[in-house]
């Protein structure tokens, strides 16, 4: 079985390039896939056109989730993916059930 792979906005991404993870498709991903984070844990992070790998992290400094990418690393998101609807997507301020 491959990596989790969970809903993102790219655009969403803190100043060290972090993608956060606290929007509505991710956390819908999250709860679909009864996906607990924790700290280095490996997943695929994609949108409706792009993907990458990445690494899950907690940031003290905003209290969410969010996920190391190399932004040098982003493919054409698989056949798979493109086959899911689109969500539509905002940024909500939920921590409920994501323990570090």
């Amino acid at each position: 079985m491959g990596l989790p792979s969970l809903y993102v906005d790219f655009m969403n991404a803190d100043a060290m390039g972090q993608v956060r993870m606290n929007c509505t498709g991710t956390l819908e991903d999250l709860e679909r896939l009864d996906l607990v984070p924790q700290n280095g844990m490996r997943i695929v992070v994609h949108d409706e056109e792009l993907e990458a790998e990445g690494e899950l992290r907690f940031s003290d400094a905003e209290q969410i989730w969010v996920t190391r990418i190399d932004w040098n690393a982003l493919r054409p998101v698989t056949p798979a993916l493109a086959s899911q609807p689109l969500l539509t997507d905002h940024p909500v301020a939920v921590t409920t059930r994501l323990s570090r």
